[in-house]
């Protein structure tokens, strides 16, 4: 994906800042709820405003008519909408299979984005004399590479390769074959692809901060936005966001060890976290916030200076069951004349609110659960609750 050479947007009167990933507008009751939200009077839960700066973490839907009414929908009241794509924007057609390419089809999206005046390349907020408290946020592609991996769980991914993870079957990148090997249909080389093309967003910032010591855009704070996981930490069973050692006893105690080992390889890659952690702005930034999506489980923690934040809508039953916030609203994020908006931590959503794994597999045992493939859902010791398989 290309990014506009050079260009970057100044935002000045925009005061909050609020984010949200994973709308999958596919399902209809996700549309509605995006609907009734971006209403004015009748708005349920934040009313968004026309001084709002909407961050989009990705996987909005891969129809292009259902993104763009969603992208639609949230600039109802005026307000301003920056988006990153996610792995289902990829997602091609039936007929496109044989010789389609994701990354055209990605670049179909940043093209009706940019028609319908939605951010995709960096944006500053505020860092006036009215809104002293500026923001960078740099939107940031990826994809997956196998290097979340979690060692020590390696029999739980010997059938990855038979493994039914749709963008194995929807994908096509005609540049970047299979890894083969353990990491099996991964595409080799695209992680790499999309942090080089990331250089130019961090590029471009920096020629903007150092035009002159009291220009505009010397910000010292910054929100890198991706959609998928950055590093281990991020990874929905990982508990202890301040060791480096995964406890297999103790986190995977709810019987979806399976699905967890087998996600983790196509949640995203450490490069990004290296990217993110060492980019040309690095000196110049006081504060640093990274927002990201893909994995539907919420977090909200702070790692070496870094706040990791994932706030999805994720698809109706996992709001049923508490693997997300029923009650899921957009999270404000920044106050351009007050600073960062403090969130509570957030580690595992349905353990630290739903109350823990006994009442998880209750509301499960409730919830009839119909798959892309049209099984019946079945509680057993492999339950698919920690991601689904379309994630």
């Amino acid at each position: 994906l290309q990014m506009a050479s050079g260009k970057v947007d100044h935002l000045t009167e925009i005061d909050r800042v609020l984010c949200i990933s994973d709308l999958h507008v596919d399902h209809n009751d996700n549309m509605e709820w995006l609907n009734n939200h971006t209403l004015d009077e009748t708005a349920e839960g934040i009313t968004l405003q026309e001084n709002d700066l909407v961050v989009v973490a990705g996987d909005i839907s891969h129809e292009l008519e259902r993104i763009e009414q969603a992208l639609g929908y949230l600039q109802r009241q005026g307000s301003s909408i920056l988006f990153v794509p996610g792995n289902h924007e990829a997602w091609l057609h039936s007929s496109e299979l044989e010789n389609g390419d994701s990354c055209e089809k990605l670049e179909r999206i940043i093209d009706m984005c940019q028609e319908m005046g939605i951010h995709t390349n960096p944006v500053l907020v505020g860092n006036t004399e009215e809104r002293p408290y500026g923001l960078w946020i740099a939107p940031l592609q990826s994809w997956y590479d196998g290097t979340l991996s979690v060692p020590g769980l390696e029999d739980l991914c010997d059938d990855f390769g038979r493994w039914p993870w749709v963008d194995f079957i929807r994908c096509r990148w005609k540049n970047f074959p299979p890894m083969g090997g353990r990491n099996k249909r991964i595409p080799n080389g695209l992680t790499e692809h999309f942090l080089e093309q990331n250089q130019a967003v961090f590029d471009s910032m920096e020629d903007a901060m150092k035009k002159s010591p009291d220009s505009p855009f010397a910000c010292p704070n910054l929100m890198t936005v991706s959609h998928f996981l950055p590093n281990q930490q991020c990874l929905p069973d990982w508990v202890d966001v301040d060791s480096s050692e995964f406890n297999r006893e103790e986190w995977l105690g709810h019987g979806g060890g399976g699905i967890s080992a087998k996600f983790a390889k196509v949640a995203g890659t450490k490069l990004l976290d290296e990217q993110i952690r060492n980019h040309n702005l690095t000196p110049m930034i006081q504060r640093q916030l990274h927002v990201f999506g893909h994995s539907h489980r919420p977090k909200d923690f702070e790692k070496e200076k870094i706040r990791y934040i994932h706030h999805p809508l994720g698809k109706p039953r996992e709001r049923e069951i508490f693997m997300v916030n029923p009650k899921v609203d957009y999270l404000p994020v920044w106050d351009t004349k007050s600073g960062e908006i403090q969130g509570e931590s957030v580690i595992r959503f349905w353990e630290e609110k739903g109350g823990g794994v006994e009442a998880l597999r209750e509301r499960m045992l409730k919830s009839k659960r119909k798959t892309r493939y049209g099984k019946g859902y079945k509680l057993k010791k492999e339950s698919n609750h920690t991601t689904e398989n379309a994630r």
